[in-house]
């Protein structure tokens, strides 16, 4: 990776006598939030083996890293999906006797399978915490919030002959390989078709069979669990914030639904709303791909447009060398942008096939207050959206949009092939004809 342009003195970030809270972690990453102030801190892993030796190297190369991805996010995303749903990140500086102490504190919630790795960092990224009560001050209710992991919302050319779009597809070799125990009724076109009424039905579906798509939860406690049912959880939700609801679960999905199609303009289409009553049995076995109708500058719309980036492009027929100069590159194309459709026009067939990528595996997160009127009043440039005769103030934001390394080409021609092979032979097994 080349080195990177940026700020090599980050402020410095204290973490003694806050509480911090465990939320997750991937490969490469840990995330805490840090309790009463509204922010999320993501740090970088090593290997538990990593020599204690090596400790200047490791930081210089963890810096270079996170300055590489906050140009990434700051320049590359902001750009592409919006300054509205993508907010700040900023680089600090940590205290290492701090961070020793973190990873005591919150080792015994890590997943097993993930304790191979540990921290031994300098360096963090700091962001917006949108689970927390404090990512809305206007109001001192709880936050609720709605985590989406969308998908591919798009069918290609070469999968139009088939029933199934490729979420659906790879379903059936996820249930092959046990790393799911039923088949999921979710489709991404559903929710990216603009259509509430499909819409509606592809969240119901999250909600039946969340896997890994979605997630709710209350100031950052999750609101699934074996004891009380989500129709319950969310009722006690509205209950306590003083509004009667007969139906919890229909009034939050028509929130979320209007969250998802808001726009800067706040403009309204009677034709977005029209129920479509002609479904019947037979039609549920396919995947609509019917065009898309979302609003212009709506979130899905932002990275709806983002994944048809890769749209024309043959995975085999795309050169790659490194795994992040096609990124380097991308952020110096976007440094001085004079509009968007140019630097579309300049991107080549890597470049558009990784943002791509980066815009079918990101989150949507929307955080969710009820708002009086006194409340109202005081609002400026906020989004509001209006449901069972009450106003809820919204902050939408896109999250896990670091840049994907080109390597994963080969691994995505390998899977495509694996997911497309398996489905043909489900079909053949079921006498189904494509």
């Amino acid at each position: 990776m080349s080195s990177c342009k940026g700020d090599t003195n980050p402020k410095g970030l204290s973490l003694d006598n806050k509480t911090i809270q465990y939320i997750g972690e991937g490969n490469c990453n840990i995330v805490v939030s840090i309790q009463d102030s509204g922010l999320i801190l993501r740090l970088r892993k090593v290997n538990n083996n990593i020599d204690v030796d090596m400790e200047y190297s490791l930081s210089f190369n963890e810096l270079d890293t996170l300055l590489f991805e906050l140009e990434f996010h700051n320049k590359v995303m902001k750009l592409l999906i919006g300054n509205r749903f993508v907010h700040p990140t900023n680089l600090v500086a940590l205290d290492s006797i701090e961070i020793s102490n973190l990873i005591n504190k919150i080792n015994h919630k890590r997943p097993v399978s993930r304790q191979h790795k540990t921290l031994n960092c300098k360096y963090g990224l700091l962001s917006v915490d949108f689970t927390s009560p404090h990512v809305i001050n206007v109001v001192n209710y709880p936050t609720l919030c709605v985590e989406i992991k969308c998908k591919q919302g798009w069918k290609p050319y070469s999968l139009k002959k088939y029933r199934k779009c490729f979420f659906c597809m790879n379903q059936y070799l996820k249930l092959k390989n046990n790393s799911i125990n039923k088949i999921s009724g979710y489709c991404p076109l559903d929710l990216f078709s603009g259509n509430p009424y499909r819409m509606y039905n592809a969240l119901m579906e999250l909600i039946e069979n969340q896997q890994n798509n979605f997630n709710l939860s209350v100031s950052a406690e999750k609101l699934f669990n074996e004891n009380v049912s989500i129709s319950k959880a969310i009722g006690n939700y509205f209950k306590l914030c003083h509004i009667d609801v007969v139906d919890p679960i229909n009034i939050l999905l028509k929130i979320i639904i209007s969250s998802l199609l808001w726009n800067e303009n706040h403009e309204s289409d009677d034709t977005l709303y029209a129920v479509n009553n002609e479904n019947n049995a037979d039609t549920l076995k396919f995947c609509d791909d019917s065009p898309h109708i979302l609003p212009s500058g709506c979130v899905l719309d932002a990275i709806l447009q983002m994944q048809l980036l890769e749209k024309g492009n043959n995975l085999e027929e795309i050169e790659f060398f490194s795994d992040y100069e096609y990124a380097r590159d991308l952020i110096d194309l976007f440094e001085f942008p004079t509009n968007l459709p140019d630097c579309f026009a300049k991107l080549n067939s890597l470049q558009k096939y990784m943002l791509a990528c980066v815009a079918k595996d990101c989150s949507i997160m929307i955080s969710i207050k009820p708002l009086n009127d006194m409340s109202l009043e005081l609002l400026n440039n906020e989004i509001i959206v209006r449901e069972n005769n009450c106003n809820f103030v919204i902050k939408i934001g896109v999250i896990d949009i670091d840049p994907k390394p080109t390597s994963k080409i080969n691994q995505h021609i390998k899977r495509n092939k694996d997911v497309l092979e398996n489905y043909l032979k489900v079909l053949i097994n079921d006498n189904i004809y494509i």
